[in-house]
């Protein structure tokens, strides 16, 4: 149920970290194979070498589980490295469409780049605005912070560092919310906007919704590695 992990396609059990250049466009990254590899926005990552084929694009995101209201439930687990005094309304996580310049559901820096808090902004594809709310805790502030943001039939719950905001994150989900992009560090619809500036490092996401224990688990020890192809046997 781990339904996506930025990594290495040909090492499947390595997890990469992205830094998000200013433009938002591009970030630079080894691999633990030793491997430098470029990720972008629109053609996933790139391998440069020295390991293995270089300029070979693969898909950065393979994410199959349920988009939109999550009444199935969802996680998402990331570290971040980012400065968000200065930074006004910049997004260093972000589902949007490239149909629809509505619907959204993000992660993002402080509206006017006050202070080092996150905010989380939900809209569906009609433009209702289903949630807008600025954490309590001030992760954003240069140093890394580990973020998980779980949620189901609109109970939304944000953590920091393992330690649960103080906020509230609950929301009546209504209409619909139809994405087709899965972006770090802006957002992607007719044009990029919102670039963030900053580094992130073992971001997933789960079709459930971890547990507490779980949240402490991957914190601690990392996520686990996406599971590699099984070939076929004869």
């Amino acid at each position: 149920d781990l339904t996506g992990a930025f990594h290495d396609p040909e090492y499947p059990g390595s997890i990469l970290d992205f830094a998000l250049s200013q433009d938002g466009l591009r970030g630079l990254s080894v691999d633990p194979g030793g491997r430098c590899l470029l990720w972008d926005l629109d053609r996933g990552v790139h391998c440069l070498g020295p390991v293995g084929p270089p300029g070979v694009w693969a898909t950065a995101l393979d994410s199959t589980g349920q988009r939109g209201l999550f009444s199935d439930g969802r996680s998402l687990a990331l570290w971040v490295n980012i400065t968000g005094t200065g930074q006004s309304d910049r997004r260093f996580f972000a589902e949007s469409s490239t149909n629809n310049l509505n619907p959204l559901f993000v992660f993002g820096t402080h509206i006017n780049g006050a202070n080092g808090s996150i905010r989380v902004y939900i809209r569906n594809d009609a433009g209702t605005v289903l949630l807008d709310r600025t954490s309590a805790g001030r992760p954003l502030d240069g140093t890394w912070h580990h973020v998980v943001w779980t949620e189901t039939n609109g109970l939304g719950k944000l953590y920091i560092d393992g330690t649960l905001d103080d906020n509230d994150y609950a929301y009546t989900p209504s209409g619909t919310l139809t994405l087709d992009q899965t972006v770090l560090g802006a957002i992607v619809r007719t044009t990029v906007s919102h670039h963030c500036a900053g580094i992130l490092d073992e971001v997933a996401l789960w079709n459930r919704v971890l547990s507490f224990a779980e949240i402490q688990e991957i914190r601690t020890t990392g996520i686990p590695a996406p599971i590699a192809p099984t070939p076929p046997a004869i």
